[in-house]
């Protein structure tokens, strides 16, 4: 059913995913003065000159290909194993996503410059929190069925 406890779950963590895809996940500081580029999941907006680089742009895609996977999980409620594994999936992208964040802040960290992390590069790991809760409660939906066709 759609009104189960991992639906929510499972809206939550698309929520986590999609506000970290819209606020930057870091800051590049410079250690001498000038101004701090922001980094964004879809790109790096230079402070000084204000021109755009989308070099990062991968982050972007993994977050909505998590998000999409993560919705069209809340309706595949029919199918209990198919929801468990796309939960896997979803884990694993968030995970990619996190690894990718902390790869490319280091590779794209300018020279006389220093990384600092933003809030919303938190959000995936809630996210991954919220994807694992769902993955438990429809294992324990698929053991209360089970245990139910065990009774007749």
């Amino acid at each position: 059913m759609i009104q189960r406890i991992q639906t929510i779950y499972l809206l939550l963590a698309a929520i986590f995913m999609i506000v970290c895809a819209c606020l930057p996940i870091g800051t590049f500081v410079p250690t001498a003065i000038g101004i701090p580029s922001e980094m964004y999941n879809i790109s790096i907006i230079n402070g000084e000159t204000g021109t755009w680089d989308f070099s990062g742009i991968s982050l972007f895609m993994l977050l909505v290909a998590d998000a999409v996977v993560t919705v069209m999980n809340v309706f595949n409620y029919h199918n209990r194993k198919k929801q468990k594994s796309y939960c896997n999936i979803a884990i694993l992208v968030a995970l990619l996503w996190i690894a990718d964040y902390f790869i490319s802040a280091a590779l794209l960290c300018p020279e006389g410059m220093e990384f600092k992390y933003g809030f919303a590069a938190s959000l995936p790991f809630f996210a991954i929190i919220m994807l694992w809760l769902a993955r438990r409660g429809i294992v324990h939906d698929e053991n209360l069925i089970k245990a139910a066709d065990r009774i007749r």
